[in-house]
């Protein structure tokens, strides 16, 4: 019965704070125009910030966006590309 009622307090007081976390994708935004998607120096916490905000690249459980302030409107249109090493393993 003891041990019973310690597990349900624990729970109340310990489990409880951790089931009300929410889990969410982290957004990746592209900036500095045209690059290769490894490149961590392209990759920013928010949309027209600097880049380099990550220690890897978006994986699939990420957000990636790609707006108007990825720099791509500085680059001649033939030049707005985002290399990617692989399709192999890619998703979209």
């Amino acid at each position: 019965m003891i041990k019973s009622v310690f597990l349900a307090l624990c729970l109340l007081f310990f489990g409880l704070p951790i089931a009300n976390i929410e889990l969410s994708a982290q957004t990746y935004y592209w900036v500095g125009g045209p690059g290769t998607w490894t490149d961590l120096t392209k990759w920013a916490a928010c949309s027209g910030c600097a880049g380099g905000a990550f220690v890897q690249v978006p994986q699939n459980t990420n957000d990636v966006v790609i707006d108007g302030n990825s720099g791509f409107n500085l680059v001649p249109a033939a030049n707005r590309t985002i290399t990617l090493p692989s399709l192999a393993n890619s998703t979209c």
